[in-house]
């Protein structure tokens, strides 16, 4: 059953959601993170500007220094520049094609947005058929490019939630690393995620 918010519990909310970031806050009002989310949805509570400002630098700081030995070097050239499909290739999917200026009938506009079987937003970007993931069209948006390897994630199991603070970059490995855990017991699960979100909490503080 629902736990009814108190007025204490919501003064709390009021006073600690816009100035700090939203676990933290669930472990002092003793709520769950998406209760959290909901209550300051219907308070209309958002994060403060300077709070904002602060984690947008601090994902900026940890950005170049994680991105840094994947970075393009400026100048260097494309591996797949001036190489044009093969004959094989070419032959191969040629019966699949469309002829010139014949339209696809299934054919939708740019900014067409879709969701996936995993649940997240995609948008069409460009024609015939080039589409993104929306949450990491707003991570480069807010931050710039991902770099090679890197993985865009939520922080929350909410993928509706595209606030900068509610996405996180990863590096593939750890993005492994997190899904890999679903074969554990559930005891097993719970003792990994507070490692790791013990971890997070230790870093943000040595960033700090």
């Amino acid at each position: 059953m629902r736990k009814k918010w108190t007025n204490n519990e919501i003064k709390m909310l009021r006073k600690l959601y816009p100035h700090h970031y939203t676990q933290w806050v669930a472990q002092e009002i003793g709520r769950s993170v998406s209760s959290i989310y909901g209550m300051a949805n219907i308070l209309g509570l958002h994060k403060h500007e300077a709070f904002r400002l602060a984690e947008l630098k601090r994902q900026a700081d940890k950005l170049r220094i994680v991105g840094a030995p994947s970075r393009y070097k400026k100048g260097r050239v494309p591996d797949n520049k001036g190489k044009k499909m093969s004959p094989e290739h070419y032959e191969k999917m040629r019966p699949s094609m469309f002829g010139k200026g014949h339209p696809s009938a299934n054919k939708v506009p740019v900014g067409t947005t879709r969701t996936t079987k995993d649940g997240y937003m995609e948008m069409k970007v460009a024609d015939p058929n080039r589409w993104q993931v929306l949450h990491r069209m707003m991570w480069e948006d807010t931050f710039g490019p991902i770099p090679k390897g890197g993985v865009v994630r939520f922080r929350t199991a909410d993928k509706t939630n595209y606030d900068p603070i509610n996405l996180e970059l990863i590096t593939r490995k750890e993005h492994m690393l997190r899904n890999s855990i679903a074969r554990f017991p559930q005891e097993m699960k719970q003792v990994i995620k507070l490692t790791h979100k013990l971890k997070k909490q230790i870093y943000a503080k040595e960033q700090n």
